[in-house]
């Protein structure tokens, strides 16, 4: 069940249950007071908002992670998301992006606590930052058990593909993921 999540936890459960379920193909799922609800946040800024399309981003998630200040006073935002919606005429695509700037403290044993143990590996990305050089970011550390590649968790098959990717930062915490849903005209 979705409720107005009070701590990062209960964002990610939401997360958990719009994977699951059809919300993320449905374009009354994108108002505002739907995204409010579902994740949280202060805000929804909109950069499209048609019928058959929507973009924005959520803003508003101090209750759940603080901005990162620096010394310059620059201040960012702890946490990020980003959506995306659009009927096409053969298939309807959603895709929603979180960030952590931030230390989210959400560790690979909380994630397999919420989305379980049936995840992979994504090879194809593993193989591409084998080839990067990428100085300071150590991809190879046993932090935990995949070493800092990303995770899937695939949750559709046939006209209704959907995945939850996960990326941890070096320290083994949580630093990206992307909920994305696929479902082709019936």
């Amino acid at each position: 069940m979705i409720e107005y999540p009070k701590a990062l936890l209960d964002f990610l459960q939401n997360i958990k249950s719009l994977s699951e379920g059809d919300l993320p193909e449905q374009e009354n799922t994108y108002t505002q007071e739907n995204l409010l609800r579902l994740f949280g946040a202060r805000e929804v800024n909109w950069h499209l908002n048609d019928a058959g399309i929507k973009k924005g981003e959520m803003v508003g998630y101090e209750s759940f992670i603080e901005d990162v200040k620096h010394p310059n006073g620059n201040v960012f935002p702890g946490m990020s998301l980003h959506f995306f919606f659009r009927i096409f005429p053969d298939h309807k695509l959603s895709r929603i992006n979180i960030h952590f700037t931030a230390d989210s403290k959400v560790s690979f044993s909380e994630i397999e606590k919420i989305f379980g143990t049936n995840w992979e590996l994504n090879e194809d990305e593993i193989k591409q930052r084998a080839m990067q050089i990428t100085e300071g970011r150590v991809f190879q550390s046993s932090t935990h058990p995949m070493g800092n590649k990303p995770l899937i968790y695939r949750l559709g098959k046939g006209q209704n593909q959907k995945f939850v990717a996960f990326e941890l930062s070096e320290i083994g915490n949580l630093e990206s993921m992307q909920l994305v849903a696929k479902r082709s005209a019936e």
